[in-house]
């Protein structure tokens, strides 16, 4: 996800995705750089904020870690007899 979209905000794209699928990881990789991007984009549940130019071995390493951390809740959800979310 990008912060700023040809129709709306990044951030609020996230929050909206977040309330609907709470299982969904979104990763922010964007060129703008600062607290207050990065702050807003972990306030809506963004699991990570990337600059866009870091290194391709931490974008691959963050999506990864998003999709384990995603599946990983779902299995403990499915032990636990809770029906997972969308």
């Amino acid at each position: 996800m990008d912060l700023r979209l040809p129709d709306g905000s990044g951030i609020e794209a996230t929050r909206q995705i977040r309330e609907g699928v709470p299982y969904i990881r979104v990763l922010l990789l964007t060129a703008y750089d600062g607290e207050l991007p990065s702050r807003s984009a972990h306030a809506v549940g963004a699991y990570a904020y990337l600059l866009k130019g870091c290194p391709v071995s931490l974008i691959r390493g963050m999506v990864t870690s998003a999709a384990t951390w995603s599946r990983a809740l779902r299995q403990a959800d499915a032990r636990a007899g809770m029906a997972a979310p969308r």
